[in-house]
């Protein structure tokens, strides 16, 4: 028996021996299949980076070009806005005043001249300056201007002076159906609706 237990103990052995073997190949195979997966996920992250990376540069290159678009749509459609003016009048009857001036070759409507923040203006009328929310005009044809003259309320000087434009704001509708706004100095805006 005692062959037979050292036979049996050798192929126990060698079966033993060949399942570690076998076990460790499995194991050999298994952390090599992880370091393959492992570079092959940070392969994809990576890939995945580049992708947004070059998306996010299409994204700004696209935006960069719609707004030059939009700037350039602007500057065709100001070229008359900012053509309209409200500038220095004649006297008239030993006042001077200010007028809507449309230096365009089209002409412009709805015009509406008021004061800053609901102050009133004063229109010179035919009968004399009177006291309005607002001055409006129709439509002030291409190089011309408007009928009436017009100054901003509180001023007492027969002479009107330059600051007296930044207490005023002129709105009207361009030949494109654009309705612009002035108020002051400032650039011309569209209005949106």
């Amino acid at each position: 028996m005692d062959l037979a237990n050292v036979i049996i103990s050798g192929i126990s052995a060698a079966v033993a021996v060949g399942s570690a073997i076998v076990a460790g190949v499995s194991a050999l195979r298994s952390r090599e299949a992880k370091r393959i997966a492992e570079e092959k996920r940070d392969e994809a992250v990576q890939a995945a980076k580049d992708v947004a990376s070059d998306v996010g540069r299409i994204a700004t290159v696209q935006e960069s070009r719609q707004r030059a678009e939009e700037a350039r749509n602007t500057a065709e459609q100001s070229a008359q806005a900012s053509s309209v003016l409200i500038v220095l009048s004649e006297v008239q009857r030993g006042f001077s005043g200010w007028k809507v001036h449309n230096e365009s070759s089209q002409p412009v409507t709805n015009v509406v001249v008021s004061g800053v923040a609901g102050a009133q203006i004063v229109v010179y009328l035919g009968s004399g300056p009177e006291p309005r929310s607002e001055y409006v005009e129709p439509t002030v044809g291409a190089y011309k201007q408007s009928r009436l003259m017009f100054r901003p309320t509180g001023t007492d000087a027969v002479h009107a002076d330059a600051s007296e434009i930044e207490r005023m704001a002129l709105r009207f509708t361009d030949a494109r159906q654009q309705t612009w706004e002035k108020i002051g100095s400032q650039p011309v805006r569209p209005v949106v609706s």
